[in-house]
């Protein structure tokens, strides 16, 4: 009996001390927050293991990270947008003294653009955001004048001197070529008739080849490249949205591209922050300025459509201003469906 009894209170504080452990653990899962895998897709987050993917994220071999909770960081945000407005009014200030004390005349392609004066930027629902660690214009561009030939001939310039002496020619057809053979075909909003090189593409739309080096580039070159190239293109998207002058099919191209097959570096650096939601919507914005709707459901189709005496530049012109039109509504149409509303 004297041995039964002094066994007896060592086992029972052994079963408290479980229990206490048990309790404490079942009190840690339920604090723990669900992933925003799970959380998007409204089931119930199972972590077996505090600070590991839970098992859903684990068999989906997908990215685990806790959602933030917006409620404490409302303050902070709303001070950040405040801030982004103010850079960006001085962008737009910046942009129309430039454009009034410019007097040269104003070139178009065949899709002209519409109204002169773009809508000011922090008056756009969702547009606060975008091009917000680019700063003011940036120095590559700053020089740039108001005509297309203008801004074409800058970025070529650009690529010359800031990508081509560690990109050379025949890695530049490399990643081309990847993008003709392995992305156009799964979304052909943007593509080439057949025998058209990276060159050909340099010198007739140098915008729209930034952009696809950008999304293609990933294996071919250096992360020090790709990160030029991105900066690069923030840099070139930033100056043409506050010059509807430089809006063009080329431009609507490029947009189409990025939006399309955006990929994000790890880490981000500033001056690379691309909002993806937002370019989709300014590439939007672009063709209802340029009247790209208009023209294309135009009723006199006569008029429209290549003809017998028309060149084939023309019909290349109107069919890739009909993909990039589509291309506009797929995306937008895709994020609205896609975008969670609390």
């Amino acid at each position: 009996m004297e041995t039964w009894d002094s066994n007896l209170p060592t086992k029972t504080s052994e079963e408290q001390s479980q229990h206490a452990l048990a309790s404490r653990h079942n009190t840690n899962n339920n604090n723990l927050r669900a992933c925003h895998s799970c959380h998007i897709s409204k089931v119930r987050c199972n972590q077996p293991i505090p600070g590991m993917p839970c098992l859903r994220c684990q068999k989906a071999c997908k990215p685990c990270f806790l959602v933030e909770k917006p409620q404490k960081n409302r303050q902070e945000v709303n001070g950040r947008i405040l801030e982004l407005q103010s850079k960006i009014d001085k962008m737009i200030s910046a942009a129309v003294k430039q454009e009034a004390t410019d007097n040269r005349t104003r070139n178009t392609e065949s899709f002209p653009a519409g109204p002169t004066d773009l809508t000011p930027i922090s008056h756009i629902p969702g547009q606060h955001g975008w091009g917000s660690s680019v700063g003011n214009t940036p120095p590559i561009l700053s020089n740039v004048g108001s005509g297309v030939v203008d801004l074409k001939t800058s970025i070529q310039s650009v690529l010359d001197k800031s990508i081509t002496p560690y990109l050379d020619n025949a890695t530049t057809e490399i990643i081309f070529k990847r993008y003709i053979t392995n992305m156009a075909p799964t979304f052909p909003a943007v593509v080439f008739p057949p025998g058209t090189t990276a060159a050909d593409v340099r010198k007739d739309n140098p915008i729209l080849l930034l952009a696809i080096l950008d999304v293609a580039s990933s294996g071919f070159c250096e992360l020090e490249i790709q990160r030029r190239l991105r900066k690069l293109v923030v840099q070139t998207y930033v100056h043409c949205m506050l010059r509807s002058d430089q809006y063009t099919l080329g431009l609507l191209q490029a947009l189409i591209v990025s939006a399309t097959w955006y990929r994000s570096i790890e880490p981000l650096e500033p001056g690379e922050q691309m909002d993806i939601y937002q370019i989709g919507h300014t590439a939007a914005n672009m063709a209802l300025i340029m009247g790209l709707g208009d023209k294309l459901n135009n009723k006199n189709r006569s008029s429209a459509l290549p003809g017998e005496g028309q060149t084939d530049r023309r019909q290349a012109e109107f069919l890739g201003a009909r993909r990039v039109w589509l291309g506009c509504h797929y995306i937008c149409s895709k994020w609205v469906i896609g975008v969670d509303v609390y």
